[in-house]
C-alpha cells in the first residue's frame, strides 16, 4: 500500500479539525507505521462469503407474531419521576 504523504495527512486533519501544525510530520510517520502493520492487502478472505445480515435468515425468523398486550399503567410509567406534567415527562426547555 501506497505511503500516507504528509499532504494527505493535513487534508484527514483538517477534516477532523485537528491542529496538528508542529506534530504533521510526527503523525505522518506513525500513521504510515500502522498501516504497515495492518498490512490488509495481504489478508485472504476466500474462506468468507458476503452477507447483508451476521445470521442465515432461511434458518432463523427474525420476525414473531404481534400480539397485543396491555399497555402499562400511568402510575407506574411515572411512579420514578417527580417532572410529570399531566401524562406526559416534564422536561427542561433546550436552547
Amino acid at each position: 500500500m501506497e505511503k500516507l504523504s504528509t499532504r494527505k495527512v493535513k487534508k484527514i486533519a483538517a477534516a477532523l479539525k485537528l491542529d496538528l501544525k508542529d506534530e504533521l510530520d510526527i503523525y505522518t510517520e506513525e500513521l504510515n507505521i500502522m498501516i504497515d502493520r495492518m498490512n490488509l492487502q495481504k489478508l485472504e478472505n476466500t474462506q468468507f462469503t458476503d452477507m447483508c445480515y451476521p445470521m442465515d435468515l432461511s434458518i432463523v425468523n427474525m420476525f414473531r407474531e404481534d400480539i397485543p398486550v396491555p399497555s402499562l399503567n400511568l402510575d407506574d410509567v411515572f411512579k420514578n419521576t417527580i417532572h410529570r406534567h399531566g401524562n406526559y415527562f416534564a422536561i427542561p426547555t433546550i436552547n
